[in-house]
């Protein structure tokens, strides 16, 4: 039986020694390492990230991911799908992804609380609203849900763009011939950085502004914690070869990493709320 390189929300019957280790479980004996260790005083900067990600921890538990809606998905996509937002569950969950999460530098990080003023986000602030599941339209008040809603719509595209999110509609557009592409790949893995690199952007982090010519800053916050999650569930799936595709989340890279790629469009001008075609 294959179970997987995120063996936890697969069936588990034939894997008892890894199903017995969930992603919630792994994450507590992780933090647990640090709240026990004599080395993590405030003034130790090795166990620094390790402390902040317990206070967010402790205060919210287990990420949860949610396919709230699929439209204009056949039965067979809405399957794949729902696997997808299964397995990204598992990967916001990873150690090695918050743990990298806390200190990974980026360029620039835009952020809207509200739908006033945008400020210079930190990586405390994306552990917060990552870890505590909130999208823009929750952050008024502040209560963290501890789940990432994911509102999906499929839809053509002439010009051959990926998709994206226009902020601030919740919902995310992906463009069926590369979820289709992805789908009779079995690439979950491209699959799922997409839409939580879209959700990054209903949560309020958006690119910066790029003038005509210029292109996009790969190194801002949301491309990088994007290729973040991507890079450290393919090296889970590097120590579990048996039955993963060999290019297993190459379809994002292709699409993310490229000034050529068609999920390109204009970014976002920091000084107005209007959104130019997905990202």
């Amino acid at each position: 039986m294959h179970c997987g390189p995120f063996p936890s929300l697969r069936d588990n019957r034939g894997c008892p020694e890894q199903s017995a280790r969930t992603p919630a479980k792994r994450l507590f004996e992780w933090r647990n390492q640090a709240c026990q260790s004599n080395v993590h005083s405030s003034t130790n900067s090795a166990w620094a990230p390790l402390l902040l990600l317990n206070r967010y921890w402790t205060i919210l538990g287990m990420i949860k991911v949610t396919l709230q809606s699929f439209e204009n998905a056949t039965q067979g996509q809405q399957s794949f799908g729902l696997s997808t937002t299964r397995y990204l569950e598992d990967m916001v969950n990873d150690p090695t992804f918050l743990g990298r999460l806390i200190s990974v530098p980026y360029t620039r990080n835009i952020y809207f609380p509200n739908d006033k003023y945008q400020i210079e986000a930190t990586n405390d602030d994306l552990v917060r609203v990552i870890t505590g599941g909130l999208e823009w339209r929750a952050i008024p008040s502040g209560v963290p849900d501890n789940e990432i809603d994911l509102q999906v719509k499929l839809v053509p595209n002439e010009d051959g763009i990926l998709g994206g999110a226009d902020h601030p509609d919740p919902t995310i557009k992906t463009n069926p011939v590369y979820y289709n592409r992805w789908y009779e790949a079995n690439d979950w893995l491209s699959l799922a950085g997409h839409w939580f690199h879209e959700w990054l952007h209903v949560a309020g982090f958006q690119h910066a502004y790029r003038e005509a010519g210029v292109g996009p800053d790969f190194g801002d916050a949301v491309y990088v914690v994007g290729n973040l999650l991507v890079e450290v569930a393919r090296e889970r799936a590097e120590v579990q070869k048996s039955g993963v595709p060999s290019r297993l989340g190459q379809g994002y890279f292709d699409l993310y990493h490229s000034d050529e790629s068609p999920h390109n469009g204009p970014f976002l001008d920091p000084n107005s709320m209007a959104r130019a075609v997905a990202r």
